[in-house]
């Protein structure tokens, strides 16, 4: 099957993710924040994650505003008035109760920090990272020695966190065992299977801050002869954390890898609702809620199947590869370059043909389709027309 795309239908898109993700533009009005004010209560956003509430009662809305734990650590965050107040240096999450507790924010990883509560978080995503709470309010929070708070903190400390920026906060037991983490040190922790194997190492974490949820962690398997070339999701309410530090699986190696995957060079499946529906019904979760009520059936590649190590997984229906190209583009903040560009994707393969102004128009079209499917599967047929 054929997917074609020209810029027209480019255009439609790009409004219609644009709105959809509510792409933050600086006379954007902000909502109030709950630390700024008297009546915290009556202020603090709806949207907001509960204790305890789980990865199921996650709207299918909200699939494309999640981000890589990854590319946000280490970005610069900002107040309410788009003025820098520091760096991400850390995340606090508790994989038990699928909560983003709060971020750490500091000018360095060895700075005095600031732990921010989820809920104060207005903004996150690869472009900005945007606080509720003005630059005075938050120079006047708590902060901590980086060996004083710890890595998941100390009860002590985040109750005073919470308790300035006016937010409730968790009902979390302390320590490691509970499943409280910090996510530089979640990154790279081993997976093991029900029988003490190693399966794979966490690659990445897929986040929603603003509404405090952890919602995957993505894992790669062991390197090795015959091992599976794709990384696979599972939830957070599937592993355990070890005193080790290591995370455990109630599975054996080959359940594990019968669950659901992804191609590694076709991150964007980490935003479809389809790969939501494939992970609750491998890990036995719930489907009934509101959560998955409008995804479509399965996508084959998000499919649990009976794929072993030593077989390739499905890959993305053409549909979904045009799409992630488009929505990627957008995601990265900047408009297709060129009229006339076309994107022809088949078995696969994109195909790009057009027009384009220059040479670096070309090549900037290139690296954002081969960031999706990979330079191996892009034909480039774009010709350069200099403006006379």
């Amino acid at each position: 099957m054929t997917n074609r795309w020209g810029i027209l239908g480019f255009s439609l898109l790009a409004l219609a993710l644009l709105n959809s993700t509510g792409s933050l533009g600086r006379g954007a009005e902000l909502p109030p924040s709950p630390a700024d004010s008297t009546n915290a209560q009556e202020l603090r956003p709806s949207s907001a994650a509960a204790p305890g509430d789980s990865a199921q009662s996650f709207g299918t809305e909200r699939f494309g505003l999640l981000q890589r734990a990854t590319l946000l650590l280490h970005k610069k965050v900002e107040d309410r008035s788009f003025g820098g107040v520091g760096k991400l240096t850390d995340l606090i999450l508790n994989l038990p109760s699928g909560q983003v507790v709060a971020g750490v924010v500091g000018s360095s990883p060895t700075s005095r920090q600031t732990l921010v509560p989820a809920q104060a978080f207005w903004v996150v995503d690869k472009n900005e990272i945007v606080l509720r709470v003005t630059r005075r309010t938050f120079r006047r929070a708590p902060a901590f020695e980086p060996a004083v708070y710890g890595c998941p903190p100390e009860p002590g400390s985040v109750v005073q966190a919470f308790g300035y920026f006016h937010e409730e906060p968790p009902a979390l037991a302390s320590g490691a065992a509970a499943g409280s983490v910090c996510a530089t040190t979640l990154i790279g922790s081993p997976l093991l299977s029900n029988s003490n194997a190693t399966l794979a190492h966490v690659q990445d974490v897929m986040l929603d801050v603003p509404r405090g949820r952890v919602v995957y962690l993505v894992v790669e398997p062991l390197a090795g002869e015959g091992a599976p070339a794709d990384l696979y999701v599972v939830p957070p309410a599937a592993v355990k954390r070890e005193p080790t530090g290591a995370l455990s699986l109630a599975l054996g190696q080959a359940d594990f890898l019968a669950g659901p995957h992804f191609q590694r060079t076709f991150w964007s499946a980490v935003n479809f609702p389809e790969l939501g529906m494939a992970v609750n019904e491998h890990y036995g979760l719930s489907t009934g809620s509101e959560a998955f009520a409008t995804a479509r059936e399965p996508a084959r590649a998000f499919v649990p199947g009976t794929n072993t190590s030593n077989s390739a997984a499905p890959g993305p229906s053409d549909e979904a590869i045009t799409q992630a190209i488009l929505q990627e583009i957008v995601r990265e903040g900047r408009s297709w370059p060129a009229r006339g560009v076309t994107i022809n994707t088949s078995k696969g393969h994109v195909t790009l043909s057009g027009p384009v102004k220059n040479e670096q128009q070309r090549r900037q079209i290139v690296a954002d389709v081969a960031r999706i499917v990979g330079p191996t599967n892009v034909n480039d047929h774009l010709e350069v027309h200099s403006e006379q």
